[in-house]
């Protein structure tokens, strides 16, 4: 083993031993570093900042190979034997700077734009869902609840009904589109054995086959997810503001796009938490139990251990609450009864606590947090009014 005890931060880049843990990093190699760093403080500082220069090249060619940055390493060693080791690391940090400036111009593209594209057409939810496939075909059904399958052909089935778009077989790399409103939830079952609850309000854009290495999808709202295991092909959940990526586990996913704050709740498995905030994207490899949460305008990252049935519970049809913002409780039964709430400001600060029914009317539901939290409730129209 190399005695890595003398290392600077120049070092560290050339070692193909550390490159290797940043690049494709395993559980071995992830305890190792992370006990050897709590063992030397000393040269956290170096070990962080080897290990962003070595992103940033990632940044820039997101799949550079580990052979790539050992080709890199021999030309820095070769175009500076003799120069001494300051002369590298002031290369090395000329280097880090043009990569970050190519890096600014190419980050949004790469991680961003991408799933832009694939929900730029889904803004408006309207009042049915909806499957849209690549040549722009479109089935939409009433159901209150809706369940796809999709075959090893690429074939989808809409609660009995197969459909396949006029030109569908000339797309067969295109992207599927599902689109849940509020009022509406959904199951999509994936040739791979993967399965997923999608909740209302919410879009998956999926492809209409898997291929190459990854099996990648998109989100925006919320979705529970059972993956099919299959370490050779990791599934990859994008949101607006974060990568998620698995192997084979069950997990929720929470991103709204009216809400500040991006969740993340591990159920079973592994799963690797990717920020998008900024050129070094943080990540965090979570574990049973725990959630991640991202704010968006400060890109701040939250890890705790959480209940899992509060985050998991609307898949079976109720809602768990404890000291929960009686302004959250009414914005989760807006958005599954598809009825606009209007909150009271000062119910902000008063909080809720309890189990709700989501096969009950919403209007005995209501009665439920009445009763339970001091409040009253009115009908006006087709509106309910909350107040204190």
């Amino acid at each position: 083993m190399t005695n890595f005890e003398n290392y600077k931060t120049d070092d560290f880049i050339h070692d193909s031993t550390f490159i290797k843990w940043v690049v494709k990093g395993d559980d071995e190699s992830e305890r190792f570093w992370n006990n050897y760093i709590k063992d030397h403080p000393s040269q956290e500082q170096s070990i962080e900042e080897a290990r962003k220069f070595i992103c940033m090249l990632r940044v820039v060619e997101p799949e550079v190979s580990v052979s790539r940055l050992e080709k890199l390493e021999t030309r820095i060693k070769n175009g500076q034997k003799g120069r001494g080791r300051l002369r590298t690391l002031n290369i090395l940090r000329y280097a880090a700077g043009i990569l970050l400036i190519v890096a600014l111009g190419v980050t949004v593209r790469f991680l961003l734009i991408e799933q832009d594209v694939e929900f730029d057409t889904l803004n408006n939810l309207g009042d049915h869902a909806q499957v849209i496939l690549p040549d722009g075909t479109v089935k939409s059904f009433e159901n209150n609840e809706s369940q796809i399958i999709q075959d090893e052909h690429g074939n989808l089935v809409v609660n009995t009904d197969t459909i396949i778009g006029t030109s569908y077989r000339k797309v067969s790399d295109g992207q599927n589109r599902l689109v849940v409103p509020y009022g509406k939830t959904s199951e999509l079952y994936l040739p791979d054995g993967t399965h997923i609850y999608v909740n209302s309000g919410s879009k998956i854009s999926f492809p209409t086959k898997f291929t190459g290495k990854r099996r990648v999808i998109y989100l925006e709202g919320e979705a529970y997810l059972n993956v099919k295991s299959d370490k050779e092909h990791p599934f990859v959940v994008h949101t607006k503001n974060s990568r998620i990526m698995v192997t084979g586990t069950s997990f929720n996913v929470s991103a709204y796009a009216d809400e500040q704050v991006d969740q993340t709740v591990l159920v079973e498995g592994v799963v690797t938490f990717i920020s998008k905030h900024g050129i070094f994207k943080d990540r965090i490899k979570m574990e049973p139990g725990q959630s991640v949460w991202l704010d968006r305008s400060s890109g701040k990252i939250v890890s705790r251990e959480v209940d899992l049935n509060k985050y998991t519970s609307w898949i079976n049809g109720y809602l768990v609450f404890k000291n929960e913002s009686l302004c959250n409780v009414f914005k989760k039964l807006e958005r599954f009864y598809n009825k606009e709430i209007i909150c009271d400001k000062q119910l902000k600060d008063i909080s809720f606590s309890g189990k709700l029914d989501l096969t009950k009317q919403l209007e005995e539901v209501l009665e439920t947090v009445e009763y339970a939290s001091s409040i009253m409730v009115f009908k006006k129209d087709d509106k309910y009014i909350i107040k204190h």
